[in-house]
């Protein structure tokens, strides 16, 4: 099923970055840049920070509808991690389903990636935790 951030989610996935704003934003930036995922990343409100007004922005919402997407989500993220300082973790998550953790060290070595989206994309249709 074909979705987009409009309309059906039949795999929403939150990410979130460990590290501050500008490391989220540019994630957002890179993400919005992928053929397969353009139209599919929006920014999720969270909650207020102390001593500021209005709500942050914590988290991105990537509505998906295959696994195949799914993959292409893991490789970008992981491909924006080599970028990164080491300090960086981005935590990739379907509610209730399933979540991975992507740091730099584990971003950088190809074949933790792939044993990453092989599990990932095993754990694709399980039914939610009760």
């Amino acid at each position: 099923m074909d979705c987009d951030i409009t309309g059906c989610m039949s795999h929403p996935v939150t990410i979130a970055v460990t590290s501050d704003d500008d490391d989220r934003r540019d994630l957002h930036r890179w993400l919005r840049r992928e053929p397969e995922l353009r139209g599919r990343v929006r920014e999720q409100p969270g909650s207020p920070r102390p001593g500021t007004m209005g709500t942050g922005v914590e988290l991105l919402l990537v509505a998906l509808g295959s696994g195949g997407a799914i993959a292409v989500l893991i490789q970008s993220v992981a491909g924006w991690l080599n970028a990164r300082r080491p300090d960086v973790t981005v935590r990739i998550e379907v509610t209730d389903r399933w979540s991975v953790e992507l740091d730099v060290a584990r971003a950088r070595d190809e074949r933790q990636v792939a044993a990453l989206i092989e599990s990932v994309l095993a754990r694709l249709d399980d039914p939610p935790a009760p």
